[in-house]
């Protein structure tokens, strides 16, 4: 293991250790009656924060490497499997005060945002999954696209250290789900927020500010002040002007030349389009059912003669 890793791994496993110690309400109630541990929670929390910064996503595996220099005893994993999900509550406390008391969580600028995160593509694996009531269909703006899963709405600062975060569905509304995150910190006055054009809400600003945070946002385009008409406008650099016709008007009569790059031309056939039925995007408007035309009557020959 690397040496700066070892150090990391020991402050972290010093100061969870104190911590815990000077506030034993936030660990697992244990009976006072039993076995008792060998390992302790401290450490079972550092081995965890150890796997998740090495990019180990098998239990089994972790446990198996060599870490007998840094710690005395390893469980099993069926009893890592259990103390690490006992600890749940008391890693959740434990990044919580460890954040706060870092420098950055004091910055008067936070940023909030949400981006997609897609669970399935195919029709098939959307009809199974066992997902189905918590996800649904969203569409990405940034990618011009829907899809089908979830979506993770973020507070940060500027530094990249995460505030809060909530997984919902991309159904709910982004201005309700930044209110209920906000409404569980405790913010101080002067806090600014900035966001993009998907929260404006007069009713969320107005909430905000009587919380003590500012909601910063582009301006939209309708409330931008318009261009002067005695204002000079700066033209366009040479390079982007794109003239449609260099060569001139054409003469009356004369046929227009096809553009290279154009589908007409012959060395751009006009292909075929993918079949995409078995993915996940959400389904197109139906076309309508066309009425059949009502049946044509003729004179039969024997009855005209007749």
């Amino acid at each position: 293991m690397d040496t700066d890793l070892e150090t990391l791994a020991t402050s972290l496993y010093v100061t969870a250790d104190d911590l815990l110690k000077a506030h034993p309400e936030a660990a697992p109630q244990r009976p006072e009656v039993g076995i008792a541990p060998t390992i302790t929670d401290a450490e079972v929390i550092t081995l965890a924060v150890m796997q998740a910064l090495l990019g180990h996503a098998s239990e089994r595996r972790w446990l198996r490497k060599h870490l007998s220099g840094l710690f005395s005893h390893l469980p099993g994993q069926s009893g890592w499997n259990k103390r690490l999900r006992a600890l749940q509550a008391t890693m959740t406390w434990l990044t919580s005060t460890l954040v706060r008391a870092t420098s950055t969580w004091s910055d008067d600028l936070w940023l909030a945002d949400s981006t997609p995160v897609e669970c399935a593509r195919s029709r098939p694996t959307v009809a199974r999954s066992d997902l189905a009531g918590w996800t649904g269909y969203g569409y990405c703006a940034s990618h011009s696209r829907w899809f089908w899963g979830l979506r993770l709405h973020m507070v940060t600062t500027p530094d990249g250290l995460p505030v809060t975060w909530a997984l919902t569905s991309p159904t709910d509304d982004e201005r309700e789900v930044l209110r209920d995150m906000l409404a569980r910190l405790p913010t101080t006055g002067g806090q600014s927020l900035l966001t993009d054009k998907g929260y404006r809400s007069k009713d969320l600003e107005t909430e905000l500010n009587q919380w003590g945070v500012s909601l910063v946002r582009p301006t939209p385009c309708e409330a931008r002040p318009p261009t002067l008409p005695g204002r000079a406008q700066t033209p366009a650099p040479e390079d982007r002007v794109r003239p449609r016709n260099p060569q001139g008007p054409a003469a009356p009569g004369t046929p227009q030349g096809t553009h290279p790059n154009r589908r007409g031309h012959p060395s751009h056939p006009t292909r075929p389009r993918p079949d995409h039925s078995h993915l996940a995007g959400r389904p197109h408007r139906r076309p309508r059912p066309t009425r059949p035309a009502p049946p044509t009557t003729t004179n039969h020959p024997l009855k005209s003669t007749i």
